[in-house]
């Protein structure tokens, strides 16, 4: 997951698809780690679970000088 965001620009959206949910929650904590938002999630023919996630940059924890 983390590769695919790499490859796209910021502010480029993807769709994930998967068979439960708790893998949708895994994909969603890689999408944050890498400084990503999901903004959309949810269910698709009641079998199958759905996130958007948008690339943005991942911001660098500030030095506290």
């Amino acid at each position: 997951m983390g590769n695919i965001l790499a490859t796209l620009s910021t502010g480029e959206r993807m769709k994930v698809i998967a068979a439960s949910q708790e893998t949708l929650d895994d994909i969603t904590m890689a999408v944050k780690s890498a400084g990503s938002t999901v903004v959309s999630q949810g269910t698709e023919g009641g079998e199958r679970y759905y996130l958007i996630a948008e690339k943005a940059e991942k911001q660098e924890p500030s030095q506290p000088w």
